[in-house]
């Protein structure tokens, strides 16, 4: 914004921002065994199912943290090298 006023790159952001922009999570655990990955995703269904559960009518949630972990290392090794908060103010939604 410039000026009280949006510049065109601000507005095609913002436009990108509103249309096109899903964000989303991906690891690949490929030093581990296929047993154990297998395990771990269905850990994760069952606290995702919980959660829906407990909240049917839930679909999303305000605010968090977001993470940058590289992965490159063996999993015990893995560490956040950078954080960043996501305001209360913002409203995301669970894509399961």
């Amino acid at each position: 914004m410039v000026g009280g006023e949006h510049d065109e790159e601000g507005e095609e952001v913002e436009k990108w921002v509103r249309e096109s922009y899903a964000p989303h999570l991906s690891l690949m655990y490929s030093d581990l065994p296929e047993e154990e990955v297998q395990l771990k995703l269905n850990e994760v269904d069952s606290e995702i199912s919980q959660v829906q559960q407990a909240n049917p009518e839930s679909l999303s949630t305000r605010g968090g943290e977001i993470w940058l972990v590289p992965t490159y290392r063996p999993i015990e090794e893995w560490q956040p090298i950078a954080k960043r908060e996501i305001p209360y103010g913002v409203e995301w939604e669970w894509q399961t």
